[in-house]
């Protein structure tokens, strides 16, 4: 305890190592319960991982002895840093592209995911407080193709397909078939393999039928 005491307040990247720990830790402890951490917790967690690397990689920098050797790792790591920077932006504007809105609907709270590329969909977490969301999605709205916000534009814009899901991902009521790939959003792979093989029953049932008629009418044919 007194190394404790002793060296980690005084090494940031000890700090940092800490904090990176007791994050998974918890994100596993919530995660066991069906639960995970919101994308403002994710997101200030990396900014300050990222921002406490960066200091700490300064300090122990700051401790070499050797003054030309000190300065042309640092300015060599600024560099490197920011030229890193540059390159992951537009990942990382892409990974948090997706809007996050406090919903009511039904007389239930909800998280609402606003996830638009090529088609927008609207995905509803169950509300758990600030910090965190159910990892299942409860229910989704496709809104077609396009890349638009449909809960704070202006316009309003039509659902095309409405799914409801149960707490173990499996559609209940809705219509359209868009949501066998959608559903795996809680991230278990038990639930996406399930949805997957319903899927894929399904199609092979009316493949085997259309073969069998195909069968039949060339069983029939004239020369």
């Amino acid at each position: 305890m007194s190394i404790i005491k002793r060296y980690i307040p005084r090494i940031i990247l000890l700090d940092v190592s800490m904090l990176i720990l007791l994050y998974a830790l918890a994100s596993v402890l919530v995660n066991a319960f069906g639960l995970a951490f919101r994308k403002w917790v994710l997101i200030v967690f990396l900014v300050l991982a990222l921002v406490g690397t960066f200091a700490g990689v300064i300090q122990m920098l700051l401790k070499i002895k050797w003054k030309v050797l000190r300065i042309l790792l640092i300015c060599g790591f600024v560099a490197i840093t920011v030229m890193a920077g540059r390159a992951a932006a537009p990942f990382v504007l892409f990974a948090f592209a997706d809007e996050e809105y406090v919903v009511e609907r039904d007389g239930n709270k909800y998280v609402a995911h606003v996830i638009g590329f090529h088609d927008t969909y609207v995905e509803y977490h169950e509300y758990k407080g600030p910090f965190a969301e159910s990892t299942g999605v409860r229910i989704q709205e496709y809104y077609g193709e396009g890349s638009f916000d449909p809960i704070r534009g202006d316009h309003e814009y039509p659902v095309l397909n409405t799914v409801y899901f149960d707490e173990a991902g499996y559609e209940y009521e809705g219509t359209g078939s868009t949501y066998w790939y959608r559903a795996g959003k809680d991230r278990s792979f038990q639930n996406r393999k399930a949805n997957f093989e319903k899927f894929f029953l399904q199609n092979a049932k009316t493949c085997a039928k259309l073969v069998n008629a195909n069968r039949s009418a060339d069983r029939f044919s004239f020369p």
